[in-house]
């Protein structure tokens, strides 16, 4: 998962707040400052302030440093919806007593370009399949060529390629969703 900028914001402020701590600490182990001076330092101001005002600022402070840690390790470790519902790499051609047959989309994909590159009227082909109600569904994007007339060879193409990727796989083909980017000139229609 790639966390947002304000978890970004929020680990950047965690992180100098540990560099200041993690140099505090340094300096009292190395001996150049002592944790009495350092607490002198807080009663001074714990005076000066009142003492009701500094308890609510390092209440607040705290609470604030551990909301921020707390939404960090919530931000980070949460997954996306891609991540949540894994995507299908494959289709159950049959279950039978020795166990299930799949055939990976990729290899029906392939099997999708190879038939429509057979056709002649198609130029390209973009081709996408996926699990859908038991079977696939196959959407095609299609550069077709200028004498082509766009109802009869979508009509046939997903006539046919249905009944190919039935033929060959035994899988169902529910669905065949066909864009044309790429249209026959206005001078081939008129012809």
């Amino acid at each position: 998962m790639k966390p947002s900028y304000f978890d970004r914001f929020l680990l950047v402020i965690c992180a100098l707040l540990g560099m200041v701590a993690g140099l505090a600490l340094l300096l009292v182990a190395a001996g150049f400052f002592s944790l009495e001076a350092a607490r002198l330092m807080v009663d001074a101001y714990a005076a000066q302030a009142g003492s009701l005002n500094f308890r609510l600022l390092v209440g607040c402070v705290g609470l604030l440093v551990f909301l921020v840690s707390l939404r960090l390790i919530i931000g980070f470790n949460k997954r996306s919806k891609a991540q949540k519902e894994p995507t299908a790499t494959a289709a159950t051609i049959a279950t039978g007593d020795y166990g299930t047959v799949q055939i990976s989309l990729a290899a029906i994909d392939a099997m999708v370009q190879r038939h429509c590159r057979t056709n002649n009227k198609v130029r390209e082909t973009t081709s996408m399949v996926s699990t859908r109600d038991g079977g696939v569904a196959i959407s095609l994007k299609l550069v077709l060529l200028s004498d082509a007339n766009v109802p009869e060879v979508t009509a046939e193409l997903q006539k046919s390629l249905k009944e190919y990727i039935e033929g060959l796989t035994g899988i169902v083909v529910n669905d065949i969703s066909i864009m044309v980017i790429s249209a026959p000139s206005q001078q081939a229609l008129q012809k």
